[in-house]
């Protein structure tokens, strides 16, 4: 503890913020955590178009399976806005360090301030909430498309897979609207 507090400096402004060699650890683990996401998600949508294109399915497991592709493919594109919105809290937290207003792009039309860190800062934790929805509701589709196209066999377990999908998804939707009515 007493090591962190040893890396922590006051700014300008009285606010206290990390050393600069917070970045590189930072931005290591979230471009680590963002480049797993990519590659789960261009995984999933690879597999979902070969068994689209590959597989001759019914109407409804085609439709369900388009589905889960759509939620993986904006999976992606919040995958990118989580980036995008990372790299902008850090370059406004270096300006508030560094003390300067030059920072490219940081915030559009204002300077680096506390405030404007702490909007990236919500941007980005959304961006990633966004990430895992999207990951569920595509899981959940194809769930469903796997029990539709499997009813004839298994109906009874594929029905216990996607009611628990299901449960999952509605739990984790409750957690996050709780959390958000606490505030």
């Amino acid at each position: 503890m007493s090591d962190q507090m040893n890396n922590l400096k006051q700014d300008g402004n009285g606010v206290t913020v990390p050393e600069v060699d917070y970045f590189g650890k930072a931005t290591d683990l979230v471009s680590s955590y963002d480049r797993l996401f990519v590659t789960l998600y261009s995984s999933l949508i690879g597999g979902t178009l070969l068994l689209l294109l590959y597989k001759q399915v019914s109407e409804w497991v085609g439709a369900f399976f388009l589905l889960a592709l759509i939620l993986f493919v904006f999976g992606v594109g919040h995958t990118l806005l989580h980036m995008i919105f990372h790299a902008k809290m850090l370059m406004a937290m270096e300006a508030m360090i560094n003390g300067t207003d030059h920072v490219p792009n940081a915030v559009e039309g204002e300077e680096p301030t506390p405030k404007a860190y702490a909007r990236m800062q919500r941007y980005t934790q959304r961006a990633h909430v966004g990430q895992l929805y999207y990951l569920l509701g595509g899981a959940f589709c194809g769930g469903v498309a796997v029990v539709i196209h499997f009813w004839d066999y298994a109906w009874r377990g594929m029905l216990v897979v996607a009611v628990l999908l299901g449960l999952l998804m509605a739990a984790a939707i409750a957690v996050r609207v709780w959390r958000r009515a606490k505030r």
